[in-house]
């Protein structure tokens, strides 16, 4: 069984939902089968996942994105918006998102907002901020090749990047982006000047986190003890 909540329709959520960065609704989870309980990690998957959504239609519905993606097109070559590096350079270029759910910063645990009731079942909500520092690493033949898609993503975070995320309440802090110098990327299978540039970008978002509430039977309380020798101080 599963409902919608529909004051906390975004954002992100935890344990006792089955998403949890909702843009359409939450739906509830087995809240008995621990196998599907998630927090920290569950969440920065999932804000991975929507930042590579959202790089990809960047690539593929806007002006900018969709020239640089026709002028590699002219080569039999397009972005590839990954979550993993893939040493083959025929998927040249690659732009590679992950993220950590703490690095340096202390993850808040919220502060108890209450109390909701779905279907006849009481909840303690939690909520807070999470920052996760999301890394977009960015893969290319050649220094130039990678300075120039670089330069792409920067402009992606200027106002698409942040316009989408927000969108699901999420904040993408790029005042705060660091990024390195190109490094030639090594290995057996990767092929010769390949260069990667990483950008470690903030990202802070509203998180709940739904605590099911267990009520006991009063008539079901044992009032005597069931050992006549025992005592009670």
């Amino acid at each position: 069984m599963s409902d919608v909540n529909p004051k906390y329709a975004s954002g992100l959520a935890g344990d006792t939902l089955l998403t949890h960065l909702n843009t359409s609704g939450d739906n509830r989870a087995n809240v008995s089968d621990y196998s599907s309980v998630t927090f920290i990690f569950g969440l920065s998957e999932q804000v991975s996942d929507m930042l590579i959504k959202v790089l990809q239609d960047f690539f593929q519905a806007t002006t900018l994105g969709t020239a640089f993606n026709a002028h590699l097109g002219k080569v039999n070559k397009e972005v590839n918006i990954l979550d993993q590096f893939t040493p083959d350079t025929v998927r040249l270029p690659q732009v590679v998102v992950s993220s950590l759910p703490v690095d340096h910063t202390p993850i808040s645990l919220g502060n108890r907002l209450g109390q909701q009731t779905y279907f006849e079942e009481i909840f303690d909500v939690y909520g807070g901020q999470v920052r996760l520092n999301t890394t977009i690493e960015i893969y290319d033949s050649g220094k130039p090749n990678v300075h120039s898609l670089t330069d792409i993503i920067f402009l992606s975070l200027m106002q698409y990047v942040p316009m989408r995320m927000g969108a699901a309440q999420i904040t993408v802090d790029h005042a705060k982006t660091r990024f390195t110098n190109a490094t030639k990327v090594t290995g057996d299978k990767v092929g010769g000047g390949v260069y990667r540039i990483p950008l470690v970008v903030p990202i802070i978002s509203e998180w709940r986190q739904y605590m099911k509430i267990d009520t006991v039977d009063a008539d079901t309380l044992r009032t005597t003890p069931t050992n006549p020798s025992t005592s009670l101080k």
